[in-house]
């Protein structure tokens, strides 16, 4: 994202992770100079690639169906087809918004606070840009290799089959099946498909995790910034005197403003973050709607899998764990802004407004009843996200997943 090096480093810091895996999926947030073509050129040779394997997978799983072969001796394809649905869907809608989501970064980086902070306000920021980041950096890389280890497996059993322990009529098992114009004899056609199938499903992978961090450290910095506010509320002075001062000159009565009063400053700012959460939500609402569709799906299959004992039981029990992990954090990142955001009222509460003159009192009063109106993320603008949402997802997949065992339970 060019331009976001000129805002402070703390705050630049935490989205380079993010911004970097969505650029491998050739998601860029270009400054409205550049071309269509300039900054979507790598889309000319991914698009089709990635169309192709989509085509191959959805046909493999119309086959399934049609021919009334058992779904479960395959279970590992669906909600592999499933993640690919949900980050390709997820990348769509964030190409979509990249002039909001770029507009929205440097918006938050102009009000990102440097100095005018106390010591309280310092460890506050810190703490939580530390957290934000050690938890993005261990979900991130534990999803990559958890990717690496799930689609190297086949091709290491095939290697270590025909090469170590000399077997014969080997099987050269790939990640994904899928229906191909071709038979996959040979070691050229095999490697060459594990390569295509190795591209498209890394694409998959990084979008699916860019477009979550990028809404999650979005949310972790908004949440700072209404902490930051709620300290500044608690050591606001009470205002005693009006901030309009007569001056008369001659014959001319003229009305000159002071400086603009300490709760001014923070009501501007105050109003500038709500708008800002508000754009988050906005941005990330139907991405969050497709997180939460595909999530409980993908965890129900992915633990049938494991009894099922299809394919490779700890890379389906590490899938299970990155799902959870990610959509915890999702549910935690909007928990973190109704928190944050609702605690503005709390420090307005514990202010001794009623030592300041009526107009003050009036305004702490508006301030506590915005407040008590909680910034938080939704799904499609609709239903609230929270910790809440978790336990539900949680819910819903064990409700899946019990009528999964049923199924498997009652095969032939």
């Amino acid at each position: 994202m060019e331009g976001i090096e000129d805002y402070p480093k703390e705050y630049v810091d935490p989205f380079l992770l993010s911004l970097g895996l969505l650029k491998q999926c050739n998601i860029v947030f270009p400054p409205n100079t550049d071309s269509f073509w300039k900054s979507n050129k790598r889309l000319l040779y991914m698009v089709p690639l990635v169309i192709l394997h989509y085509i191959i997978m959805t046909s493999f799983i119309i086959k399934m169906f049609i021919e009334g072969l058992d779904v479960f001796e395959e279970v590992n394809v669906i909600p592999m087809w499933c993640i690919i649905t949900g980050s390709t869907t997820k990348q769509i809608l964030l190409m979509l918004k990249r002039k909001d989501v770029r507009e929205t970064v440097t918006q938050l980086g102009a009000t990102w606070r440097t100095s005018g902070l106390d010591e309280e306000q310092i460890k506050i920021k810190n703490t939580v840009l530390k957290w934000a980041n050690l938890l993005q950096n261990l979900v991130c890389k534990f999803s990559i290799a958890t990717s690496w280890q799930y689609i190297m497996m086949p091709l290491c059993e095939t290697i270590v089959r025909t090469f170590v322990l000399r077997q014969e009529d080997v099987k050269l098992k790939l990640p994904f099946p899928g229906i191909y114009p071709f038979e996959i004899t040979g070691w050229y056609r095999y490697l060459t498909v594990y390569t295509f199938q190795f591209y498209c499903l890394f694409r998959a992978v990084y979008g699916y995790l860019g477009s979550d961090w990028i809404m999650s450290i979005l949310s972790a910095e908004l949440s700072i910034q209404f902490l930051i506010l709620q300290e500044d509320l608690k050591k606001l002075n009470p205002q005693v005197r009006e901030s309009m001062q007569i001056q008369e000159r001659d014959d001319e009565i003229t009305w000159n403003k002071r400086k603009p009063s300490d709760i001014k400053i923070f009501i501007r700012r105050h109003q500038k973050i709500i708008e800002l959460t508000n754009d988050v939500n906005a941005i990330f609402s139907k991405l969050i709607f497709t997180n939460l569709l595909f999530t409980s799906i993908n965890i129900c299959f992915f633990a049938i899998a494991v009894r099922a004992g299809a394919g490779y039981i700890w890379n389906n029990c590490a899938s299970i764990i990155v799902l959870i992990i990610n959509i915890f954090s999702l549910c935690f990142s909007s928990e973190m802004i109704y928190t944050t955001s609702a605690g503005i009222a709390d420090a307005a509460a514990s202010n001794p407004w009623y030592l300041g003159s009526l107009t003050y009192q009036k305004t702490m009063m508006f301030i506590i009843m915005r407040s008590q109106k909680s910034c938080r993320l939704s799904s499609l603008a609709y239903w609230p996200i929270g910790i809440s949402t978790f336990t539900a997802v949680l819910t819903t997949t064990w409700s899946y997943l019990s009528l999964a065992n049923q199924m498997y339970d009652g095969r032939d």
